[in-house]
């Protein structure tokens, strides 16, 4: 629900900032401006929805606590387009050269409703334990290594260019709609 969401928010920035170009741009000398650019600031080109198993253990002389968790999330990787700058503009043949920060992680997020703790076992003596044994701490700490591995995961190459890609033909279609032709230069 929450990725359709998002596309549907993305469509409609996407038809906004088509509008926004057209507006004065009808068969103009110049490719949209930087500003008109700009204004959509966090083109979000990714969305990508990982899976990762983390298990964690703590051990003491009598027994200790074992837990695996199988975390299912997503990691949304953006170009942030409030750094784009002209490299070149060639007005006879309608090409514009726009240079761009890479895309980057800009948050990844854990489901907890599609993620679950697969087994949380005491051993030893520990099963006499009464309450918590540390339990919650050992759940906490997979929980957040389980978010820097997404977070490492979606800075992955074959992600970053996917993003590229996508931005690429997002863009191309943004300045198509004013007659120009996009090339991005990455930075």
């Amino acid at each position: 629900m929450n990725r359709m969401l998002r596309l549907a928010l993305a469509a409609g920035l996407l038809f906004w900032v088509t509008r926004l170009l057209m507006a004065g741009s009808e068969n103009s000398p110049t490719p949209p401006t930087l500003n008109q650019v700009q204004q959509t600031a966090e083109l979000v080109v990714l969305d990508a929805q990982l899976e990762c198993l983390v298990t964690k253990r703590r051990a003491g002389l009598t027994g200790g606590v074992e837990l695996i968790l199988i975390a299912r999330g997503s990691v949304l990787i953006s170009t942030d387009l409030s750094e784009a700058q002209y490299v070149e503009i060639d007005e006879s043949d309608r090409v514009a050269v726009l240079s761009l920060l890479a895309p980057k992680v800009v948050w990844a997020r854990l489901d907890p409703q599609q993620s679950q703790v697969h087994r949380l076992t005491r051993t030893g003596l520990w099963m006499l334990l009464l309450g918590d044994a540390g339990e919650a701490e050992l759940v906490e700490l997979a929980w957040r290594e389980a978010q820097a591995r997404f977070i490492e995961r979606g800075a992955d190459q074959a992600l970053i260019q996917q993003a590229r890609q996508h931005a690429e033909r997002v863009l191309g279609e943004l300045f198509s709609q004013t007659g120009w032709t996009v090339k991005v230069q990455w930075r």
